[in-house]
Order: C-alpha cells, then structure tokens, then sequence
C-alpha cells in the first residue's frame, strides 16, 4: 500500500506542474508571461517528468535486487 502512495504522490507533483505549465502558457499567448517564465517552469516540469519515468523503469521486482 505504501508503494501506491509513493506513486500517486509523484504522479500528483507531475501533475500539478504540467497544469501550472498549461495556465502560464496561456498568460504567455495573452502576454503576461515572459518566454523566460515559460522556458523556466517547461524545464523544470519537463525534469519531473524523466525523473519520474526513470523511477518507473527502475521499479521492477528484480531492480530491488543487489548487483553482486
């Protein structure tokens, strides 16, 4: 169960910053926005993103395994 909560809860921190990333770009094509606030808050959710993919494709059963 506490493996569930760990990945709803980073599903949940994506979320929220791919929403936050939608409104700004809508203040950006209204012009409330700076190309930099928008390239600054896509990198930071684009990071989330392969952050979370790569805890995602480490997350099998054997990768819990020891190498040696």
């Amino acid at each position: 169960m506490r493996s569930v909560k760990v990945w709803t809860d980073a599903f949940d921190v994506v979320n929220k910053l791919v929403e936050d990333l939608e409104v700004l770009n809508e203040f950006h094509d209204a012009g409330d926005a700076s190309d930099d606030e928008l390239e600054r808050e896509y990198q930071k959710t684009a990071k989330a993103v392969e952050e979370l993919e790569f805890k995602k494709m480490l997350s099998r059963d054997e990768d819990q395994l020891s190498a040696i």
